[in-house]
């Protein structure tokens, strides 16, 4: 029997759907990627600059709610991450994407010369 997936509403104003913008997380009713939205958030862009970027497609109220979201999903554990991403690789079997992704998350000491600066 195939399965079909159904949309989902993860909140408010974000929802995912297979058949839009490959399943990602995007604003209801348009194809703003959250994504997106949190990368202009993340490099200090007004909200109002932002949405009027989007013309107007999306609020102040689903921005809070992405960053909200956003917020919560660092609070998880990093384990579960772990968890979810250990079927990631970049095709040479190596796992070279999880060791990247873990590397971004894990704690630096500032006294360390040693360690990457980010």
């Amino acid at each position: 029997m195939k399965r079909t997936l159904k949309p989902q509403l993860i909140g408010r104003y974000i929802v995912t759907n297979p058949k839009i913008c490959h399943g990602k997380p995007t604003f209801r009713g348009t194809r703003v990627l959250v994504s997106d939205v949190l990368e202009q958030v993340a490099s200090g862009m007004a909200w109002e600059t932002i949405i009027e970027e989007w013309n107007d497609s999306i609020t102040k109220e689903a921005i809070r709610e992405a960053v909200q979201l956003a917020s919560q999903a660092l609070l998880k554990p990093v384990g579960a991450y772990v968890n979810a991403l250990t079927h990631l690789d970049d095709g040479t079997g190596t796992g070279r994407r999880r060791d990247v992704f873990l590397a971004a998350i894990a704690p630096v000491d500032p006294n360390d010369v040693s360690a990457p600066q980010r």
